[in-house]
């Protein structure tokens, strides 16, 4: 072996990478479960008994989790959105068509008008998700 140094001890330290965060991020399960249990406990002091119930109840993690699962797919902001904006116009167009030529309104062209609405939002929602090759929001470049 020769006794000059490698070309890697030369070389002055690096910047410590940023990924790493010397171990803060990586937090065992039960600590990270200790620190949500005690912020829990600090918000719920602050409610009353009936607000305290109903935080205890969706943050439990089933529910939390279909809550989640829930958010992300069938309630999805959009088609809420568009299922609103169609209730107002649809209802508007059969209200008026039924007013003018005399029909009756069974009270299901509301539901079936959010429906329909519904349906557009998912469909341009997804769509969107395709063309733009996954979850890619409030990147500015």
């Amino acid at each position: 072996m020769s006794d000059q140094p490698t070309p890697l001890a030369d070389q002055h330290p690096t910047a410590p990478d940023p990924r790493k965060d010397n171990g803060a991020q990586h937090r065992s399960s039960h600590a990270k479960d200790t620190a949500f249990d005690h912020t829990m406990q600090q918000a719920q002091s602050h409610m009353n008994k009936p607000q305290r119930l109903f935080s205890r109840f969706i943050h439990i993690k089933f529910i939390a989790s279909i809550s989640d699962i829930v958010g992300g797919t069938i309630a999805r902001p959009n088609t809420i959105l568009y299922g609103a904006l169609s209730v107002l116009v649809l209802t508007a167009v059969f209200y008026t068509a039924a007013k003018v030529y005399g029909y009756n309104l069974s009270g299901a062209e509301s539901v079936a008008a959010f429906f329909l609405g519904w349906l557009i939002g998912m469909t341009i929602d997804y769509t969107q998700v395709l063309l733009r090759g996954g979850r890619q929001r409030n990147k500015r470049s």
